[in-house]
């Protein structure tokens, strides 16, 4: 399984993946080219379930956290992953960016994907 995966997520000026470490394509298919070129590639690999966590670590009041969710692969498989997200904020306290990693964990007992 691949390893630790890091990533720089840029909230201001415009939101865009700054940096994504190259272990992402083993872990998701999907290279850091491809979450350069699309901002929402991020949101969008995420299994619907956990669509709300990751728009509070993500979205307009960002959130520092560890979240235990569920990835699709570029191929449809699901990919369970622990996220480590924290918020950077500039000297005003305001959000900037979010820099995390995320390892590779089994699904949880019990899921069912739906």
């Amino acid at each position: 399984m691949a390893d630790r995966v890091r990533y720089r997520y840029r909230l201001v000026p415009d939101r865009c993946f700054e940096y994504v470490s190259p272990g992402i394509e083993k872990l998701i298919g999907y290279t850091p080219e491809e979450h350069y070129a699309d901002p929402d590639l991020g949101r969008k690999i995420v299994h619907k379930y956990f669509a709300d966590a990751i728009e509070r670590c993500f979205g307009e009041d960002p959130r520092s956290a560890s979240l235990h969710v569920c990835w699709i692969h570029k191929d449809g498989s699901e990919v369970w992953v622990e996220q480590f997200n924290s918020v950077i904020r500039d000297e005003n306290g305001l959000p900037i960016a979010v820099e995390g990693f995320a390892e590779p964990r089994e699904p949880p007992p019990g899921w069912t994907g739906k």
